[in-house]
This record gives structure tokens, sequence and C-alpha cells, in this order.
């Protein structure tokens, strides 16, 4: 697998539901997407400081990403919208994870094998907030357990259920006891 292949394997992302701007509402995986105002980054009840770890879920372009844990630095404004600065902090999964990388030794074309997690520098990441949204579903001050975690994701449009769906896992449960 090259870098390349890896690195876009890493951005898991879902197509969100077509919107008619006539309707009211907008669903999925049971939730209403337009009243979902008190996860907003900018609107939203949970407020995140600078230097407080985050997790979030973006919607960019109308697919719905993956929630990530990142590191908050700042924030500016661009033509009137907010810009929010960023660190992802790494899974436990990338360094598992490897691509091979070349190099030339006196002529000889080497290979070696590299996790994504091992390279050097940090990338800053920013989402301008016009269309797109940013959800936060936890704040913590430093690197939450996973506990803390598996409550927060628990909250997020990704991993969320309708509730016939928790209906449904409620009563598997009670049944096959």
């Amino acid at each position: 697998m090259t870098k390349e292949e890896l690195l876009k394997s890493r951005e898991r992302k879902v197509l969100l539901p077509e919107y008619d701007p006539g309707e009211k509402n907008r669903f999925f995986n049971g939730i209403d997407l337009n009243n979902n105002k008190n996860t907003d980054f900018v609107y939203g009840d949970i407020k995140v400081k600078v230097g407080q770890f985050f997790l979030y879920e973006a919607t960019i372009d109308d697919y719905l990403h993956y929630p990530k844990l990142a590191l908050f630095l700042k924030y500016g404004f661009v033509d009137m919208a907010v810009d929010v600065y960023y660190l992802d902090v790494e899974r436990s999964w990338e360094w598992r994870l490897e691509y091979e990388m070349e190099y030339n030794d006196n002529g000889e074309l080497k290979k070696y094998k590299i996790s994504p997690a091992e390279e050097e520098g940090v990338e800053t990441k920013n989402l301008i907030l016009w269309n797109d949204s940013m959800d936060v579903y936890g704040v913590w001050e430093k690197i939450p357990t996973w506990k803390e975690l598996r409550v927060a994701y628990k909250k997020t449009i990704w991993f969320s259920k309708s509730k016939e769906d928790k209906r449904d896992q409620f009563l598997r449960t009670i049944l096959w006891r």
C-alpha cells in the first residue's frame, strides 16, 4: 500500500441524504440534522477553549466524516465565518498500518516499511465553517480515557441509532439472558 492510499483510507466518510429545502427535517441514523444545534462548534452548549482536547464530527460538502479526537489550537475569522485550527490525535491503529518507502543506497534502490504515526511533523488542520459544520461531543483538559471517549462516541451522529434500533437492541438483551 502506498502512502497516498493509506492516508486516503484513514478518512472514513459517508454521504448524507439529499436535502430538499422545502422539508423541515433531514434525518440520518435517527437524528434530525437540521435541529442538532446543541452540539454545534460555534453556537452549541459545549464550548472548547484553546489547549483542550475535543471529540468532533465534521460535515463537509454533504459528507459526514468519522468522529475524531483533536487538540484545539485557535480560531480566526474569514469573511465573517469562523476558521477553526486544530491537530488530530493519532489513533492506535495508525501505529499498526505500514506503507513502503523507497530510498537510494549507493545506486541500489531499497525499500523499508514505515508507519504513518512515525512521520515527522504534525499537520495543523483548519475548517472554515461556511456551509460546513463541526459538532462537538466532548471536551477534556487532558487526553480522555477510553471510557470517557466511549460515552462521547455514543452521542455522535455516526454511531447514533434510531429509537426503533435502540428498542430492538434492548429487547434482544432481555430475551437472550
